[in-house]
């Protein structure tokens, strides 16, 4: 704990950066001579500490009196992201579990947040875009398969060193700073709202944008601009989707409460209206998931959905190909948990429920009068949550046909872990009657576009009048592309 000269920037942290820049040897020659007992996994184990301690430090120097001025604050911080991005870059095994066993992720981003919190109103932009430079680094340093023991995690450790915090600040603080800085900001806000569809990473947002950890004068200040303005439209953008639909998303997935089942014949059960569309339950007690434990791609309410499921819809034959699949999650560290499925297909029970509150939308009937395209029952209903970042998703949904998603091939490269069979039943279901509607929603999650396809029942009163609030989801099937693709069918 050296207080350096405020003339002169970080000797140290300038050292290791000549040493190892641009050089394998350096770097490999660095994590030896820390090592405690001449391998590598130990040196990079040691340098991750050191390095978090260091972050720790020049985070206490930001919020102390100041012994460094901004230059040298932010010179040191951009060459110390630099470092870290290089070794990164090594893809070195042994370096990259160290990094993921300890918490550097969130001590860097305290780091940021001490920086940015501690620049005054006179401050130049020049220093605010050092700190809009390490966000990014920490964005790719976040999306590299295997740094963190999950993504979500990294994710977590960011938004609890202040990700939310700082995000605020650069809309707030350089309101006039257009062009580059104004789309690195939107790509921000859009990375966070992607991996606010992982449950646990949204319960982390939710909390992260609670009073205690968001400045409110900031907040207000923000909200005093115009509606239109692009930093206020950020925000919103973020907020609204976190509160909207994810807050009861969360309630209704909770422990799968309104008993999600991939039978596709569940449908034909008779349901308790009493419950308020779920489905009914056994001596009071909410439904338990049962997840195949060959592919954990599907989840059942019961072991007798399981068993009809396997023998009727043919699990049986799509569960060796989604085993596959799964084998290639865990390998890739993309693996999406029960409990993110879930929650997406609640999320999508809710856009519907708000979509459809009013009626159906005239947007929606005029484009299922058109054409050959057929009634409403006979299309999906489809919800965008990754290109619409300052509108709210269930304002705006899109139809598309069920002719043209049954032509979808199933290969490694176009529909990943996609079952063809279930695909199959779930659009027969839909078009033979039943009450049952197709609802899809497109995230994005990592580098992957994820098409998440729920059937829903929906209930229709004696009236012939269909009552939204009703409306459960009760399964539903999922594929992944690895590159955004056009919608062929979109109407």
């Amino acid at each position: 704990p050296v207080a350096f000269p405020p003339s002169s920037a970080d000797s140290t942290i300038r050292a290791v950066f000549d040493y190892t820049y641009q050089s394998e040897e350096g770097k490999s020659g660095l994590l030896r001579q820390l090592s405690r007992d001449g391998s590598v996994a130990s040196g990079a184990d040691e340098f991750v500490l050191v390095a978090s301690a260091r972050a720790q430090r020049m985070a206490q120097l930001c919020q102390a009196e100041p012994l460094w001025s901004y230059s040298d604050l932010a010179e040191s911080l951009d060459t110390f992201g630099r470092i870290i991005g290089g070794f990164l870059s090594l893809r070195e095994p042994s370096f990259l579990q160290a990094f993921r066993s300890h918490e550097f992720l969130y001590y860097f981003m305290l780091l940021i947040h001490s920086f940015v919190h501690s620049l005054d109103p006179s401050a130049t932009s020049v220093f605010l875009m050092v700190a809009r430079e390490a966000v990014v680094n920490l964005q790719e340093w976040v999306d590299i398969p295997g740094v963190a023991e999950t993504t979500t995690k990294a994710v977590r450790q960011l938004i609890k060193g202040g990700l939310l915090s700082v995000y605020l600040s650069f809309l707030i603080q350089k309101q006039s700073m257009l062009g580059t800085f104004e789309r690195a900001c939107g790509d921000l806000g859009q990375w966070i709202v992607n991996y606010s569809f992982y449950p646990s990473v949204h319960i982390a947002i939710m909390d992260g944008l609670s009073p205690s950890r968001i400045d409110q004068k900031q907040l207000l200040e923000l909200f005093k601009r115009n509606e239109g303005h692009w930093t206020r439209q950020q925000w919103v953008a973020l907020s609204c989707p976190l509160y909207s639909l994810g807050r009861q998303g969360l309630k209704y997935s909770k422990g799968n409460a309104f008993g999600i089942c991939d039978n596709i014949f569940h449908v034909d059960r008779s349901l308790d209206l009493s419950t308020s569309g779920t489905h009914p339950q056994e001596d009071g007690k909410a439904h338990m998931s049962r997840e195949c434990s060959g592919c954990h791609m599907s989840i059942y309410c019961s072991k007798e959905c399981q068993l009809e499921d396997w023998k009727r819809s043919r699990h049986q034959d799509d569960c060796v190909h989604l085993a596959k699949f799964y084998t290639q999650q865990l390998e890739n560290h993309s693996l999406l948990h029960s409990s993110t499925r879930m929650f997406q297909l609640a999320v999508l029970q809710e856009s519907y429920r708000r979509c459809m509150k009013d009626g159906v939308p005239e947007s929606l009937k005029q484009k299922s009068d058109v054409g050959d395209s057929g009634p409403l029952s006979e299309l999906i209903i489809c919800f965008n949550f990754i290109d619409s970042p300052a509108i709210r998703p269930e304002s705006t949904p899109t139809l598309k046909r069920t002719s043209e998603l049954s032509k979808l091939v199933i290969s490694d490269s176009a529909a990943q872990g996609l079952s063809k069979r279930r695909l199959e039943g779930l659009l027969k279901s839909s078009t033979e009657g039943g009450n049952v509607q197709l609802v899809e929603g497109r995230f994005k999650l990592r580098e992957l576009t994820r098409y998440v396809l729920a059937r829903l029942r929906i209930f229709v009163g004696d009236d012939g009048t269909e009552n939204p609030e009703l409306a459960t989801v009760l399964g539903g099937t999922s594929w992944d592309l690895v590159e955004q693709l056009s919608e062929p069918g979109a109407v």
